[in-house]
């Protein structure tokens, strides 16, 4: 399964709370450069006692165990590693160590499955460090867009998680939602306004202004263009009017 959506609509929360489910051994591997070398992923040779000895890496320890593995943004993941995927994914069902002294060959357990993550909308030129999938592993998964949570469901979320005043809490999910299809959608502005963000924002209302702590947050994950942009949007909510006079005072002080 290739899950595709957005920073924050759940494509990694959503395998792991199946895995929990359905009780499976649950794995998740980011593409990141750190965590998604062909050593670790794949195996490698060792000293061993001053002999050389093939250890596994994750996915062939992942696939006889019977895991949940989720490679998350796959479209990151090295070359290397993305060609020894296609056998394991295709009807063969097999996975080649060409690396190992035996060129050996893996059948996955019956109930191991692999779950790919990626952000697609943007594209590359956007996500740093993202390439464009390669079509001949797109043709081997089931795809399946993630969306993000109805305004009413992330409302709920963010009150239950941090225990927020439901208004402000409401005026978040209304500024993520204009962000995410105002700016996002109508402009083609790659701006993310995650559930994750907003929940933080909420935690950090019940302290101080919540207009503050967004002019401090906002501009240090993103570029101060689409900063200004989400923080004009913020002005322009009336039930946020307060914090933000707050805010001005509060920075007047100082």
């Amino acid at each position: 399964i290739l899950l595709e959506g957005e920073k924050g609509t759940g494509k990694t929360a959503m395998p792991r709370y199946i895995a929990a489910l359905a009780n499976l051994p649950y794995y998740r591997v980011n593409q990141d450069g750190v965590g998604g070398t062909a050593d670790q992923l794949l195996g490698k040779f060792i000293l061993k006692n001053g002999q050389t000895d093939w250890i596994n890496g994750v996915i062939p320890d992942a696939i006889t165990d019977g895991y949940m593995l989720v490679l998350d943004e796959i479209s990151a993941t090295k070359p290397e590693v993305l060609f020894s995927l296609y056998g394991l994914l295709d009807e063969e069902q097999r996975l080649s160590l060409l690396d190992h002294p035996d060129k050996l060959t893996i059948k996955p357990n019956h109930w191991s499955r692999i779950i790919a993550t990626t952000n697609p909308r943007f594209g590359t030129e956007h996500y740093a460090g993202v390439k464009t999938i390669n079509p001949a592993l797109r043709d081997r998964f089931t795809s399946i867009k993630v969306g993000y949570m109805s305004k009413e469901q992330e409302i709920d979320f963010v009150c239950r998680t941090t225990g927020a005043d439901s208004e402000i809490v409401a005026s978040l999910v209304k500024v993520a939602g204009l962000v995410r299809y105002d700016l996002a959608e109508k402009e083609g502005r790659a701006i993310s306004f995650s559930p994750r963000l907003v929940a933080n924002l909420a935690k950090i209302s019940r302290e101080m202004p919540v207009f503050l702590a967004a002019s401090t947050i906002i501009p240090s994950i993103m570029s101060i263009e689409d900063a200004e942009s989400i923080l004009q949007i913020m002005t322009g909510e009336s039930s946020l009017r307060g914090e933000v006079s707050s805010s001005a005072r509060t920075r007047g002080r100082r």
